[in-house]
């Protein structure tokens, strides 16, 4: 609760604050002020602290002991103090009887101020006043009632009913004064409830990112479980080799038994590719299959840590008795973004033909990078010719060429991932990585190539298709 206006009559009593001097203004918080003031004989060496709160349901003003916590910046009505104010003294303090509004009498030079502390519980204010009751500024800005620079503020003037004599003192027996008590009970009051306050938040945030990673654990456990029960492709590429005399050219399907003898497998295959690239084909399925599963793994492992980690903290919030219990325990990580395909350590799409591997920027920024970190002087580089698009780069056996097989495939995605590809076919000009040139003031991802060559593409559907469905990004 507000402190009635005995207890303020009390308080100003017992800090007598006529002839201190005001050294600094703190402002903890939104809703409090402090009064730093020097006063031979009151507190250690004469230095007081004046709390005022503004705080709905505990508007008040005592003496403090304790440390000021800042929790924000200066605000506007603390500097104008400061520049107003500070270093000048104080005349008197007094209350208009019964109404819990304190004037606190202040000397600037040859000019009279008052700071006008109104302690109403549900409309506290301090207001900066001249003489003549003229408003320099206040603490909360309020037109409505006239609380604004300009304004007037003239409390004496006005008519009150007359104090409520029902209105007492606590029994402060065992305390050095009154202020001491008020000080004790609401540091104590508002220590709990800050206690309350951050444990309600910390806890709920905890228990809500524990939920949410048992939830995207459930997922992945149940979608791994499925995956294991499901019949495997892995000897599909082995069931191809082994009927290769099976298969002639131009076929689209392979019928043949599985290795146990007891089921007949229909198996699709790509008639534009010899049977052992379509044995490839499905070798890389898998590599690329068992390379997802291998991360499936590797992020319900990261996921179980954390959701055990989630659910230590979630079980030390709620066994915290006061607030350093709740020191150590910190906020649950923010929602993570993805990151963009150019800040990857891994950009580009990677496609595999015959003994060669190739690697295709999709935009200016993938390209770049790929050119500047991975791309090797003696890989090939393949784009579309006159038209911007991404950059496709060949790597494969040591000192050798690539065959016109693995260029096809790589001009076709170089068409594919251009603006070319609207247009059915076009030039692709090729040459290797060391004879690629950055322009100074280019553009990200242009280069200048010398020593190149042309190749011209016609888009082929099917290869594409070869091409998009075996890659791994």
């Amino acid at each position: 609760m507000s402190l009635n206006w005995r207890e303020i009559d009390q308080i100003l009593t017992e800090l007598e604050l006529s002839g201190g001097f005001i050294q600094n203004i703190i402002q903890p918080d939104y809703s409090s002020l402090v009064l730093e003031l020097f006063k031979p004989g009151k507190g250690p060496r004469g230095r007081l602290g004046l709390y005022i709160s503004l705080k709905q349901g505990k508007t008040r003003l005592h003496r403090i002991t304790g440390k000021v916590k800042r929790q924000i910046k200066l605000q506007r009505f603390s500097q104008l103090l400061r520049s107003r104010i500070k270093g000048c003294r104080i005349l008197d303090a007094r209350q208009v009887p019964g109404q819990r509004l304190v004037e606190i009498q202040i000397l600037q030079g040859d000019e009279t101020l008052s700071l006008w502390l109104r302690l109403w519980g549900n409309a506290g204010n301090i207001i900066l006043c001249r003489e003549t009751g003229e408003i320099i500024d206040a603490f909360y800005r309020r037109p409505a009632r006239g609380e604004v620079s300009g304004g007037s503020f003239l409390p004496w003037q006005e008519e009150y009913q007359e104090p409520d004599a029902r209105f007492s003192l606590e029994d402060y027996s065992g305390h050095r004064d009154y202020n001491s008590l008020v000080e004790e009970l609401y540091t104590r009051q508002e220590t709990e409830e800050a206690f309350r306050q951050k444990r309600n938040e910390l806890l709920n945030r905890w228990r809500r990112y524990s939920s949410s990673l048992r939830g995207r654990l459930n997922g992945l456990e149940a979608a791994a479980a499925r995956e294991e029960n499901l019949p495997g492709e892995e000897s599909t590429g082995d069931l191809i080799l082994a009927n290769l005399h099976r298969i002639k050219p131009g076929d689209r399907w392979l019928e043949a038994e599985d290795f146990s003898g007891k089921k007949t497998l229909q198996i699709p295959l790509d008639p534009a590719l010899s049977p052992q690239e379509n044995a490839q084909r499905y070798f890389n399925l898998r590599k690329k299959e068992e390379r997802r599963r291998k991360r499936a793994l590797e992020e319900i492992n990261d996921i179980r840590r954390e959701a055990d980690q989630a659910e230590h903290f979630v079980d030390t919030c709620e066994k915290a008795r006061e607030l350093a219990d709740l020191e150590g325990i910190p906020g649950p990580p923010e929602k993570r973004s993805r990151k963009p395909a150019e800040e990857s350590s891994r950009p580009g799409a990677y496609f595999f033909s015959r003994e060669w591997q190739i690697i295709a920027g999709r935009n200016a920024r993938e390209s770049d990078k790929l050119l500047r970190e991975w791309a090797r002087g003696n890989d090939y580089w393949v784009h579309a010719r006159d038209y911007p698009g991404g950059h496709i780069f060949l790597r494969g056996p040591k000192g050798k060429s690539p065959p016109l097989e693995v260029l096809l495939d790589a001009g076709n995605l170089a068409l594919h991932y251009s603006k070319a590809r609207r247009g059915g076919g076009g030039d692709c000009y090729y040459t290797q990585v060391k004879y690629l040139r950055r322009p100074r003031e280019g553009k990200t991802g242009t280069v200048l190539p010398t020593q190149e060559k042309n190749l011209a593409i016609s888009m082929d559907e099917d290869r594409l298709r070869r091409l998009l469905e075996g890659h791994d990004s």
